[in-house]
């Protein structure tokens, strides 16, 4: 994890290029190590917009595949509609870096789990399942929204991170077809 800032230039310049806007501040954000470094997720604005309908959503046993930074878990549990929480989180150091906070915070309704989004069998049936494993917005992510979408169709509610904006993508390159 390492903090970093977006000056008002920088936001100009970046906005600019018809991406997704950026806001200045000072944000954190989780860098995998590897031969070449790319950023996990951050909690910049953008990023905390994302989860909103989720957090507005949720209620009564929630699973959340994917830990990140953990944005979207205090918001859960300042929600007395929330019973539970279980995230399921597939990189070790992941964990390691995140969960200490939040499980000291949150000991008796959160549940962090180690293990593979598309293989965990949860105990209890949740209510509502937020799908955020992928680390970019991309068609490639559309054809996993699927599969878990489908593994969690009892939910009463369930949704993964920018499908509408990974199915755009992928209209547009179907154009090019």
């Amino acid at each position: 994890m390492s903090k970093f800032e977006i000056s008002a230039l920088d936001a100009l310049r970046y906005n600019a290029t018809g991406r997704r806007p950026v806001v200045p501040g000072k944000y954190t954000r989780l860098v995998r190590l590897s031969k070449i470094p790319a950023v996990v997720m951050s909690d910049t604005l953008v990023e905390r917009e994302d989860h909103q309908k989720f957090i507005d959503t949720a209620y009564g046993t929630v699973l959340v595949n994917g830990l990140g930074l953990g944005l979207c878990i205090a918001p859960l549990m300042s929600n007395p509609d929330v019973l539970n929480v279980v995230v399921v989180e597939k990189s070790k150091d992941v964990i390691s870096l995140v969960s200490p906070t939040y499980r000291k915070r949150y000991p008796e309704r959160l549940e962090i789990v180690h293990a593979d989004a598309y293989t965990y069998e949860p105990e209890t049936p949740p209510d509502v399942v937020w799908n955020d494993i992928w680390d970019t917005i991309c068609a490639d992510n559309l054809a996993g929204m699927d599969e878990l979408e489908a593994k969690y169709c009892d939910a009463d509610w369930c949704e993964s991170w920018c499908r509408e904006r990974c199915e755009s993508l992928a209209a547009r390159w179907a154009v090019g077809d």
